[in-house]
């Protein structure tokens, strides 16, 4: 019986901890999800045009929120391909302000072998996912409903 209740108890001491820490990237990664929207307001796509390159304008937008963002990945998709560029603290366009948003301008090329632009040969579609801390550790969300990319007037 004793075996049983030690094993028992060091059973639990590690299953609580691992418990907790997903429940509360959870509620963070709710909470974040439901505060980021790609508004298609200020989104659009620019075709190439001579030595400009084609490039989407994606506006995203974060309400308030009990969660600390790490992180933004804006998600881009084209005819069933889909590619990510991720922006945080360290990349040259940041991340937006509660109660505020932020226009990211990505360049579109299918041959690109940068991380901050789209491998894409067009854009017709985006989303976004938000990257929160999670107790210790920095969690990706799930993305947010998807937006129509039009081109722009």
């Amino acid at each position: 019986i004793l075996i049983t209740v030690a094993a028992v108890t060091i059973i639990w001491a590690a299953i609580i901890p691992m418990i907790s820490n997903e429940l509360g990237g959870a509620t963070e990664c709710f909470d974040a999800s439901a505060a980021l929207t790609v508004s298609s307001d200020y989104s659009c796509y620019n075709a190439a045009a001579g030595s400009v390159p084609a490039n989407v304008s994606i506006q995203v937008s974060r309400a308030t929120g009990d969660f600390t963002l790490l992180g933004v990945d804006v998600l881009g998709s084209y005819e069933g391909s889909a590619d990510t560029v991720m922006f945080n603290s360290t990349t040259a366009q940041k991340i937006p302000a509660a109660n505020g948003a932020l226009v990211y301008t990505i360049i579109v090329n299918s041959t690109t072998t940068s991380d901050m632009e789209f491998k894409l040969d067009g854009i017709d579609q985006a989303s976004v996912a938000a990257r929160v801390q999670a107790g210790q550790t920095e969690k990706l969300c799930d993305g947010s409903a998807v937006t129509e990319i039009r081109p722009c007037e």
